[in-house]
């Protein structure tokens, strides 16, 4: 159920996803990532400017849910969301997020993050808190968060959450 030593998940459908294995799954990302989280570290921070050093912009979708009070009981902290700064990838806000989804390439988990004040990560390691998405839900889940609707026929829809972008001076106020 949780990150092996080499990197790679179980393959189980339940899961425990940690903030280290989320960062881990993104860092190895070569075509897509999407985060839809309630706050992030500085390792999923990093992970993600990495992947933004080696992908488009357009491949990385960041949505969060950018709010000091999360960083007090510890849904991420300050130093994830500020390591952000500067580094071109637009975050996206969607006020309240406590459910998350992270993606990278077709690998994809909908998971629950524990406050981190509230809940020790060492006493909850092991325990599901995640579960895979299957390709459908991928794809759906991939098409809610989009920033626009794909060209074709339907009109243009706006992404289900993270419509409006935080500015980079929000950020540094937290």
């Amino acid at each position: 159920m949780m990150l092996s030593a080499g990197g790679d998940m179980s393959g189980q459908v339940f899961e425990w996803l940690s903030m280290d294995a989320i960062g881990k799954l993104i860092a190895r990302a070569r075509d897509r990532v999407v985060l839809a989280a309630p706050g992030i570290d500085e390792g999923v921070a990093a992970a993600l400017r990495l992947a933004g050093e080696n992908l488009p912009p357009a491949k990385i979708q960041v949505i969060l849910d950018v709010d000091e009070g999360n960083c007090r009981v510890g849904y991420g902290n300050v130093d994830g969301y500020s390591s952000l700064l500067g580094t071109g990838l637009s975050i996206r806000r969607c006020r309240g997020l406590r459910i998350g989804f992270v993606l990278a390439d077709d690998t994809g988990y909908i998971f629950g993050m524990p406050p981190l004040m509230v809940d020790a990560p060492s006493r909850l390691a092991g325990c599901p808190n995640a579960i895979r998405a299957t390709s459908d839900q991928i794809e759906a889940l991939v098409a809610a968060t989009a920033p626009s609707a794909p060209p074709g026929p339907s009109p243009a829809a706006k992404p289900e959450i993270g419509v409006e972008t935080v500015p980079d001076e929000e950020i540094k106020r937290i």
